[in-house]
Parts: structure tokens; sequence; C-alpha cells
């Protein structure tokens, strides 16, 4: 008995052709400008995002402020904070939600090496209510705490004006009055 050899049919490779492209390379060859247009369409977004925008030019702050040298929690050794009255676009992040708190403008002040950031303006589902939203940052042992304290009268929006040791001096559509840090009370004349 005779075995029968099988020859399996061998399939041929293709052979590289000189001066021609593979599928894949034609692939990558089409992707590559698509990159390249995304990523300068990226890069043309994120510099307009650090642009100043027009509403922003024109609101003048209301007090400079100053820099004093004071750590920040997690911060290195060092690092700088502003401290005085700020309008918003110069605040950064607001540490209370936009559904809880329109703000008008931003204080920040340093009180026994406790740094407050003290946002006021008024409640969002109820604007007559004027409101401060106090951040406070113990530079030492690195602890905060948020208080939102509201106006018991209907005075509108709060904007800060001065702060003078613990006391912050505001301005409403319907009064003037002050914040008391000590006693955490408003006064409206």
């Amino acid at each position: 008995m005779q075995k029968r050899l099988r020859k399996k049919r061998q399939t041929k490779k293709p052979v590289p052709v000189p001066g021609r492209l593979s599928r894949i390379q034609w692939g990558w060859m089409l992707a590559m400008p698509a990159v390249v247009i995304g990523f300068l369409m990226l890069m043309a977004f994120a510099s307009s995002q650090n642009q100043p925008s027009t509403d922003d030019a024109r609101i003048p702050p209301l007090v400079t402020g100053t820099y004093f040298p004071m750590p920040k929690g997690g911060d290195p050794p060092g690092a700088q904070q502003r401290t005085g009255i700020f309008p918003l676009s110069a605040g950064g992040p607001i540490p209370v939600p936009a559904s809880v708190l329109h703000p008008t403008n931003i204080a920040r002040v340093l009180v026994k090496n406790v740094l407050m950031s003290i946002y006021a303006g008024s409640m969002a589902r109820t604007p007559a209510i004027g409101a401060l939203a106090i951040l406070q940052e113990n530079l030492t042992t690195g602890q905060q705490s948020l208080h939102l304290y509201q106006t018991s009268q209907p005075v509108g929006a709060l904007t800060i004006l001065a702060v003078q040791g613990d006391i912050l001096t505001l301005s409403t559509p319907k009064a003037n009055g002050t914040f008391n840090f000590g006693t955490d009370q408003f006064h409206f004349s």
C-alpha cells in the first residue's frame, strides 16, 4: 500500500513592488493630516480660552490686591497668595455650586494664619436674599471649612467694598451694611 502524499497548496506571499504602498501605509498617510488638523484646532481653542472676554475687560477691579508670601495647603514653601478684593474673573474656582450662590465679587484676607476667601452675592433661588460664602483655610494645619451666611432681610446681591479687621463692608442695591467675622452677624442701615 502506498500512501498518497498530499501536497498542501502553498499560498504565495505578496512580493513588495517598489513604488507601491500597502493598504496599511495608505491608511496611515490619510490619518496623519487628520491628526495634525485636530491638533491645530485644539491649540486654537486653548489659546482662545486664555484671552480675556470683552465683559471681563470692562469690569475694573474694586481694590487692587497685594502679594504676601504665605504657603497655601499643599503648595511648596514660598508660594504666594493674593489678598484684597477682586472681581470674579480674578478669583479662580468658586467652592459653592452655581445652583446655590450667584457671586458678585471676592475678597481674600489673612487673619491669624487663616486664609479666608469670601464670596459675596445672592442666593440662586431667591436673588433678593444676599449671601456670603466663606472658605477658611488654616495655613498651619491645612484644615478647611466652608460656611454660608444669608441676610435676614431681602436686600439683594451683596458686593464687598472693604475689609478692615474683623469687619467686612458691604453694599447692596437697597442698603449698605457690614458683616462681623467675630459674631457672624450682618448689620444694615
